[in-house]
């Protein structure tokens, strides 16, 4: 991974969670407890034109680790 990528993609995290402070709360809380191998997750895309698409997954242990290595990866250092 280049490295330069990671750094604009971790400064870019404070954007994320200025605009959308609920879901990084949801992540944080419940969606922490709700986020294990085996679970579904349903995505529905609503555009501007009301028009929708939606998709679904189970997390298997492979999403599990990579969602931890993303997590190690851009916590806060104390």
């Amino acid at each position: 991974m280049n490295p330069k990528q990671l750094i604009n993609l971790k400064n870019r995290l404070p954007l994320l969670k200025a605009d959308h402070g609920d879901l990084a709360a949801w992540f944080k809380g419940p969606g922490q407890e709700s986020m294990q191998a085996g679970t579904k997750v349903q995505i529905l895309f609503t555009r501007p034109d009301g028009s929708q698409q939606d998709c679904s997954l189970i997390l298997t242990e492979n999403d599990m680790e990579t969602l931890r290595l993303v997590k190690e990866t851009f916590a806060k250092k104390k």
